[in-house]
């Protein structure tokens, strides 16, 4: 079944992409000389800094994430006539489960103490024109970014990388509802021990499932959430919760109780809220 969903401001086109592919891409290895960080007092967020002279913007920043998303602010662009040629698009395919459970991470693609997942296929995110692979999701518990001060229980994050080696990630808010078919996937193959990797050739997941049907967006230029908090990432965070049961998110939680880093200052940068229309048969 094919769903191809194109956001553009000013006139909106929304589509999804699910097609049936299948291929490996397995997350690079880390650094072995980068130092072990976490979210525990010690090595956690506000250390950072300082286990490192290559995590040195985790501190000295002034473009970190997350932040607190605004949505009635004066720093907010809605329907900015200059953005009308801006244009989202999500191109989600189909792929086999290659699930993994990380301990610490150094690489900048990946996303420290978390259930991380590795779709294959070539899931796409069309920014403004470029082309972004979806390289690897993962979770938070309680969410980085809050909304308007409110923080939700969970967050998800969709790491995107272009050919140039640039960044894109997509934020989605996770509160408690209705149980998640495709999180329910997720969750019974988690590896019981940190810093396994799992590959079921047999589980197909759809990562477009794991948006919300109806779609706002806030758009800014942030930070990687974990060391070496590379600069430059460009953000698009989903106003729009998706739903887990309570009982999804507490099975997250078992693992990792909290793993969010703590709001960063905006220090001076704009962010750009997108409402996006559905239309019709979309």
């Amino acid at each position: 079944m094919l769903r191809l969903v194109w956001l553009a401001i000013g006139r909106f086109v929304v589509w999804y992409v699910a097609a049936a592919t299948a291929s490996d891409n397995a997350p690079a290895p880390a650094p072995a000389q980068l130092p072990h960080w976490s979210y525990a007092e010690g090595e956690g967020p506000a250390q950072w800094a300082e286990l490192s002279s290559k995590y040195s913007l985790c501190g000295e920043g002034l473009s970190q994430s997350p932040i607190n998303l605004v949505e009635n602010s004066g720093t907010n662009s809605v329907g900015d006539e200059k953005a009308i040629n801006r244009r989202i698009g999500f191109q989600y395919s189909a792929s086999p489960l290659r699930i993994v459970r990380q301990s610490s991470i150094s690489d900048v693609l990946n996303s420290g103490h978390t259930i991380q997942i590795n779709p294959g296929g070539e899931s796409m995110l069309d920014l403004d024109g470029e082309h972004f692979r979806l390289v690897q999701f993962h979770f938070h518990a309680p969410s980085e970014h809050t909304l308007d001060g409110r923080r939700f229980q969970m967050e998800m994050h969709a790491v995107h990388q272009s050919p140039s080696g640039e960044l894109a990630v997509v934020g989605v808010f996770i509160q408690s509802g209705v149980a998640h078919p495709t999180i329910g996937q997720l969750w019974a193959h988690i590896p019981e021990n940190e810093g396994m990797v799992d590959h079921h050739e047999n589980v197909e997941i759809k990562p477009g499932a794991l948006l919300p049907a109806k779609i706002s967006l806030f758009r800014y230029s942030g930070s990687l959430t974990t060391p070496p908090c590379n600069e430059n990432v460009r953000w698009i965070v989903i106003a729009e919760p998706i739903e887990l049961s309570e009982e999804q998110i507490e099975t997250f939680k078992k693992f990792y109780p909290k793993n969010n880093r703590p709001l960063q200052p905006l220090n001076g940068r704009k962010m750009n809220l997108t409402r996006v229309d559905r239309l019709p048969g979309d």
